[in-house]
């Protein structure tokens, strides 16, 4: 009986390991951010805005569709811009196997209601600038349109702002 315990334990314990390495696998391939150097890898003119992609935070996974996506999309609704970036970036992720496009986004500003124009950013594992010279403080939304051929497909986004 003690042997059975022990044999189910370490099926058990095996189980959760493969669980738990799949899982965390499946996480690192999702956001593709590895083409964003670290601090300790950047040269001197990059210190700043690694500080700000280093704030930066990722959007929740949703589905492409043929209407355009407001993030964030949990209350209260927008980001506020910090005295860590200057401008607004975003970095596009995707499902493994689906790279070969660029979305369409713009940043739309709470207050004033209106929405700069639409800038393509090609999934590359790199931050683009989508709004530049921005005040600390700014109420914001990223609206994104995606191409046809991501419609179905699950998407996320990192934000640094």
């Amino acid at each position: 009986m003690r042997r059975l315990r022990l044999g189910l334990l370490a099926v058990l314990a095996a189980v959760t390991t493969l669980a738990v390495t799949a899982s965390t696998a499946a996480a690192s391939t999702y956001y593709h951010a590895s083409a964003v150097p670290s601090l300790a890898q950047a040269g001197p003119g990059d210190r700043a805005a690694l500080g700000c992609y280093d704030g930066g935070v990722w959007t929740p996974r949703l589905i492409g569709s043929d209407a355009t996506t407001f993030t964030p999309t949990a209350p209260p609704g927008y980001y506020i811009t910090s005295n860590r970036c200057n401008d607004i970036n975003f970095i596009v992720g995707s499902t493994p196997g689906n790279t070969n496009w660029s979305a369409l986004t713009r940043v739309c500003w709470v207050r004033h209601g209106t929405c700069n124009s639409w800038k393509s950013v090609p999934w590359d594992g790199k931050y683009h600038v989508i709004a530049t010279d921005v005040l600390d403080g700014t109420r914001f939304r990223i609206e994104t349109h995606w191409p046809e051929s991501m419609w179905g497909s699950e998407w996320n986004a990192k934000v640094a702002y």
